[in-house]
């Protein structure tokens, strides 16, 4: 940095000298290189997010992604009857309906695997698998010290914020077992999730029940307001969230948003066409037995790694048991908007019905998450409606 300067002062300085040294010119001629190839590299960068923005515009338009899978999606008999057989062949037709199984997220903010080294322990984070609680956890075994003075907000950044986290598995193999994926079996790899539904509905709640009025928009956010300005409409915001991840699955859109973060498949996550089999995945579920379940696996992973029982002790204490930060502005807003919101308990439920009891919807959900399903040997949830056609 300062070479550069030093070059590039004496060239403003002598702009106006007639007689110029053979040093001067020796920089005006680099200086005039590195121009020429930063304006060549911006030209060149500009002209492709150019072309891909407007391909992506066109392809919006003219490759109907939702109208290949309303259309062609199997009839209600045929799925009932073999759910993988008709869903196969289904997936594989022309247009290829179903998002495409291990499309890795290739996106450096999206630092989802967080690890302990003192305890060689790593964690894959899911959005909506209890990913706020894992995240404290590892952070508190990261760094007690530092944990305990940081004051939690809802804001995804935690007391260890990129200094025990990755954007990809190959960047934690790099620094902590040398490049080797054979020494992978010396640390304990886990990884929640969640059934796909239960997770898409919790996320659409989320979103469009709760944060869309109370949490401010992001510098890339493709919109004037969370949940795409749908509202509570979860037709519209489906159709929004297929759209944009049939684009993300064809290396039509780069960025991965808010809403696509909490409802792209988990299959996409974790860099899972890699290394799926090296991780132990643990199900979690939403209700009362699903956060006991999801405590006590918790648990049995601290001591199987040896953690110390006094650090067993706080986690389980002022982790596991008071998940909330109850002094947090947004977490009194949102505390204050579930109130408001009637049959707030009940939604899930009802949500589910009416996805599931909606043609439309559920091609769209089937088609989304379907890889999801037969990735993690989740049972498909079968439609309430009958359609023949």
């Amino acid at each position: 940095m300062n070479d550069y300067r030093s070059e590039k002062i004496p060239l403003i300085s002598n702009m106006s000298t007639e007689n110029q040294e053979p040093s001067t010119n020796m920089t005006i001629n680099k200086n005039e290189e590195y121009t020429e190839k930063f304006t060549t590299y911006g030209i060149f960068i500009v002209s492709s997010y150019i072309v891909l923005f407007f391909t992506r515009i066109i392809l919006i338009g003219d490759a109907n992604f939702v109208d290949n899978v309303i259309n062609n999606f199997p009839s209600t008999e045929n799925f009932i009857k073999d759910e993988h057989k008709t869903m196969s062949h289904y997936c594989l037709s022309r247009g290829e309906p179903c998002l495409a199984a291990y499309r890795n997220i290739q996106e450096d903010f999206v630092r989802k695997f967080i690890v302990a080294p003192k305890y060689k322990m790593a964690n894959c984070i899911m959005p909506k698998c209890m990913s706020t609680v894992t995240s404290k956890i590892f952070s508190y075994l990261y760094d007690t010290e530092e944990y305990l003075k940081f004051n939690w907000q809802m804001n995804g950044v935690s007391a260890s914020h990129h200094k025990n986290d990755f954007s990809k598995m190959e960047n934690f193999i790099n620094k902590f077992v040398y490049g080797n994926k054979n020494n992978l079996k010396d640390w304990q790899l886990s990884v929640f999730i969640r059934e796909p539904l239960d997770r898409f509905i919790s996320a659409f709640i989320d979103k469009c029940y709760l944060e869309k009025d109370i949490l401010s928009l992001g510098i890339f956010y493709p919109g004037s307001e969370l949940c795409y300005g749908c509202n509570k409409n979860m037709s519209c915001y489906l159709t929004k969230q297929y759209t944009r991840s049939a684009l993300y699955s064809r290396s039509l859109q780069r960025v991965v948003g808010y809403e696509d973060q909490h409802t792209f498949p988990q299959n996409w996550f974790c860099n899972f066409g890699d290394y799926k089999n090296i991780y132990t995945v643990y199900k979690t579920k939403s209700d009362k037995e699903g956060k006991i379940m999801y405590k006590n696996t918790i648990i049995n992973m601290l001591k199987k790694q040896n953690v110390e029982e006094d650090k067993i002790e706080y986690i389980e204490k002022f982790i596991l048991q008071n998940r909330k930060n109850i002094t947090d502005p947004i977490e009194i807003k949102l505390k204050e908007k579930r109130k408001t919101i009637r049959n707030y308990n009940e939604l899930p439920t009802i949500l589910k019905n009416e996805l599931l009891s909606d043609p439309y919807m559920y091609k769209l959900f089937i088609s989304m998450y379907y890889y999801d399903y037969l990735v993690f040997d989740y049972p498909i949830p079968f439609p309430k409606f009958n359609q023949t056609v």
